[in-house]
């Protein structure tokens, strides 16, 4: 009889903390449906909740996962995740992650595991994440290798950023960059720094124009030569020595942009590499003769 009361126990426990859940999210829904028209509503038994201790204290916090309707009498939908933090044994919305239109699947979450990782897909690939800073941060294998191609256009669904473009294409502003842009004219761009990567895109196409700060997970393909931090300047020299105009410039002769939010600051000396039959150029930047970062610079 005493196991019978302890598990009915439990089970009140069980239904009292989902009862709470589900109060918390209706409590928000003001601010869970901003920027759309309604949410997607599903019942309770079917909605996507993900429950975890996210910010390692203790306590089991949760993500609800729901689809919102962009515009009243439309059928387009976007990804939302809402995480609502346990403060005081109250769940408190920390945050709205916006991850684009549902059709993209550009993130989807599935569950909570160990040490707050979160399993979950993106574009169809496996990937874990922490919630840091109000943002779903990758985790990444520190041996793993991110490979890249420096001023080489490709679809945003194919770019290792793709997660990171897609969240800020809702704010895509029909505007050129106002000077130096990578895409025809005709296409409007925006360039964005995403950790240390310098990205341009526009609605379907991304071009990668600098990494600020290599580390030893970095390889950068610059045409068909193959770049890793720590190279020589000489090493450098060496791989465009045929068909290309080579310049070495000291640190105390500033780039022209060299105030603006991409720029490389702490180097000795850069290289620049003109691309042929074009004022374009490769700039390699050194510290202590070792390459510490790369930028495609395209003059005004």
């Amino acid at each position: 009889m005493q196991k019978n009361n302890h598990q009915q126990t439990q089970s009140a426990k069980v239904g009292d903390k989902e009862t709470q859940i589900l109060a918390a999210i209706r409590q928000k829904q003001t601010e869970l449906k901003a920027g759309g028209c309604e949410i997607d509503e599903l019942a309770d038994h079917e909605k996507h909740i993900l429950i975890g201790d996210l910010n390692q204290d203790g306590i089991n916090d949760f993500i609800y996962g729901y689809a919102l309707i962009n515009n009243c009498g439309g059928q387009a939908t976007s990804t939302n995740y809402a995480v609502f933090l346990n403060k005081n044994n109250q769940y408190v919305l920390d945050s709205i992650y916006h991850a684009g239109l549902s059709e993209f699947n550009a993130l989807e979450l599935d569950k909570i595991i160990q040490n707050g990782v979160i399993i979950g897909r993106a574009f169809g690939n496996d990937e874990k994440y922490l919630y840091r800073d109000k943002d779903f941060i990758k985790v990444i294998d520190p041996n793993q290798k991110l490979n890249t191609s420096l001023a080489k256009a490709i679809k945003i669904e194919k770019s290792p950023f793709s997660i990171q473009i897609t969240q800020a294409l809702p704010l895509f502003t029909q505007q050129n960059v106002e000077c130096g842009g990578f895409f025809d004219d005709d296409q409007p761009e925006k360039r964005v720094l995403v950790d240390r990567y310098i990205l341009s895109f526009t609605q379907d196409e991304v071009a990668l124009l600098g990494v600020t700060k290599l580390t030893s997970q970095d390889i950068v393909d610059v045409e068909d030569k193959r770049l890793v931090a720590g190279m020589t300047t000489q090493q450098v020299r060496d791989l465009f020595q045929t068909g290309s105009q080579i310049e070495v410039v000291q640190r105390e002769k500033k780039l022209p942009d060299d105030s603006d939010d991409f720029s490389v600051r702490d180097y000795d000396s850069y290289l620049r590499v003109y691309k042929e039959q074009s004022d374009d150029a490769y700039l390699f930047y050194f510290k202590n003769n070792k390459l510490i970062a790369i930028q495609y610079f395209i003059p005004c």
